[in-house]
């Protein structure tokens, strides 16, 4: 009995089992909602169940195939069965006109874009679960990559567009098409070309996180499904963590590549129909390959519009970098025992030409997305050096360092010819990173960490108390002192019981370790008071100066 389709491979599994068995295809109407199902493939015994031959039965309706006797909701029970993933039991029909036999029942489940339906008896095989499972997966899922082929990636849409009806959210489908896979297919044989498929595709489940939101599309394309969004630009934000998890250099057959990818990004608020979304997504990934690859391309007007400024605001921080808009800014730290200023953290600072200061909270982001922050992690590091070769020896100088420069290679050496050009002993400068920057720390960034640390400098936690604590870090690493992030003082500021208790617990860890100690965001004579009463040794914030340019 031929099987239909991609079924046709499953032909000798379909026709050696002993039970009737039926493929049918689900149709849907405009709107998505399946109005039937029609029949592609029946083996033997369905054949001789039904008393036709297999032309009078591949073509069928579900409900015409047993029109006096089908069992009441079949169609129903068959909808629920596809659109849930569950299997459904119903009372099996015989032909008209049969004698009684053994109970039997009829098994509706989904397997690879078709509805199964499987006359079940006492007769069932004991590996029939298996190969039903073998037939589902091996339907449902792309061999290649191991993803969801195109028809679940739809329907998967369809399921986000349905639960998202009417919350007001925005739903976005990209469309990710790899970059240059003809040549690798040319040189490396098709076989190269699925490794570079392969290698990709894991790339984006670990970039997305969810795997179920990934599949894979035709040719050269991987589909994502973004759902629940507050903002259109989030899916443009996702975009460029693909564009740059997927550029990490591979080898295949002992030859490197450098992989790209271009992508496209369709989002609707509600309305559209998948195919739709995936078309407008495919239109969008093309415009992208157009405009020189490795980048993305938006199709919805207010996203483009959005994007659009973003990548300006970009390309102002470029100009401002060239122009030298952007300068380090000096706020000092003081010692809570005697009043007395101790060293200063360098912040970065931008006032562009028309006179308009634009703040961190802005052009960072924007920076470490662009891959722009490791030159103002530089810039501020050369000119808080060169501020602190004119201070008095006993002044230290506080230098950010963000994930981004604290996993360059050269990040040591970068710091060393800082230091030798200022003129300035290592152990004047601390720097400082996030709890969230140390995360990421490999191997090689301890080391790092370790040699700059063995030549002097000092390094702290900035902000702690705020990101993914973890102790081992304090441990583990070469860490000389942990700063107080400003949330602590503020809740002090309203008598929050809770952050008092976490701040004095945390000075307490820090003086077990030994470590030096620093307090944020002080703002009155009182907070001051109480982080000294607490162990806190230094403090820095508007009581103290605001961040400010050092005077030659």
């Amino acid at each position: 009995m031929a099987a239909a389709g991609a079924a046709a491979g499953l032909q000798p599994i379909l026709d050696a089992l002993p039970d009737p068995f039926l493929l049918l295809r689900p149709e849907r109407v405009a709107g998505g909602a399946i109005h039937d199902f029609i029949c592609t493939y029946a083996n033997g015994a369905a054949c001789r169940l039904h008393g036709h031959q297999l032309d009078r039965i591949v073509g069928a309706r579900l409900l015409d195939l047993h029109p006096s006797q089908c069992p009441s909701g079949l169609f129903e029970q068959g909808v629920r069965a596809f659109e849930a993933g569950q299997t459904v039991e119903v009372s099996a029909p015989g032909r008209p006109g049969d004698a009684p036999v053994a109970p039997r029942t009829l098994r509706l489940f989904p397997a690879g874009g078709w509805l199964c339906c499987l006359w079940s008896g006492a007769s069932e095989p004991a590996d029939l679960r298996r190969r039903l499972s073998e037939l589902d997966h091996s339907q449902r899922h792309d061999a290649v990559s191991g993803l969801a082929v195109r028809s679940v990636a739809l329907a998967r849409i369809r399921q986000a567009l349905d639960r998202q009806a009417g919350s007001g959210s925005i739903l976005a489908v990209l469309s990710i098409g790899v970059d240059g896979l003809t040549p690798v297919n040319d040189a490396l044989t098709h076989a190269g070309g699925d490794q570079l498929i392969a290698f990709l595709a894991g790339r984006i489940v670990r970039e997305i996180g969810e795997p179920d939101r990934v599949g894979r599309g035709t040719g050269d394309e991987f589909i994502v499904l973004l759902s629940d969004l507050a903002s259109a630009a989030e899916a443009a934000h996702t975009a460029e963590r693909i564009l740059t998890a997927c550029r990490a250099s591979i080898t295949i057959g002992g030859q490197p590549i450098d992989p790209t990818v271009s992508i496209g990004i369709a989002t609707t608020a509600g309305g559209a129909l998948p195919d739709e979304l995936l078309r407008d997504a495919s239109l969008a990934m093309r415009q992208a390959k157009a405009r020189g690859r490795n980048c993305f391309a938006l199709l919805d007007d207010a996203l483009a519009t959005e994007a659009h400024t973003r990548l300006l605001f970009a390309a102002e921080i470029q100009r401002g970098l060239v122009m030298e808009e952007f300068a380090a800014w000096f706020m000092p730290i003081v010692c809570f025992a005697s009043g007395e200023v101790t060293g200063y953290e360098a912040l970065a600072r931008w006032v562009r030409p028309d006179g308009i200061d634009v703040t961190p909270a802005e052009f960072l982001p924007c920076a470490e997305r662009r891959g722009l922050i490791v030159r103002i992690d530089q810039l501020v590091l050369r000119q808080a050096l060169a501020t602190l070769s004119r201070l008095p020896e006993g002044l230290t100088m506080a230098v950010n360092v963000s994930a981004a420069t604290l996993a360059q290679p050269d990040h040591p050496e970068l710091v060393a010819e800082a230091l030798e050009a200022a003129r300035v002993s290592p152990d004047r400068l601390h720097l400082e990173v996030t709890e969230t920057a140390l995360l990421s720390v490999t191997d090689r960034i301890r080391q790092q960490m370790e040699q700059l640390a063995g030549r002097g400098v000092r390094w702290y936690v900035d902000d702690f108390g705020t990101g993914y604590s973890s102790v081992s870090h304090l441990r583990d690493l070469p860490i000389a002192g942990l700063k107080l992030d400003r949330s602590f003082t503020c809740a002090m500021r309203a008598k929050d019981t809770k952050s008092l208790r976490l701040s004095q617990a945390l000075v307490g860890v820090a003086e077990g370790l030994e470590l030096d100690t620093v307090a944020e965001g002080v703002e009155t004579i009182e907070e001051a008071r109480l982080l000294t009463s607490q162990g806190w040794l230094r403090g820095q914030g508007w009581l103290y100066g605001k961040a400010t340019p050092l005077a030659p």
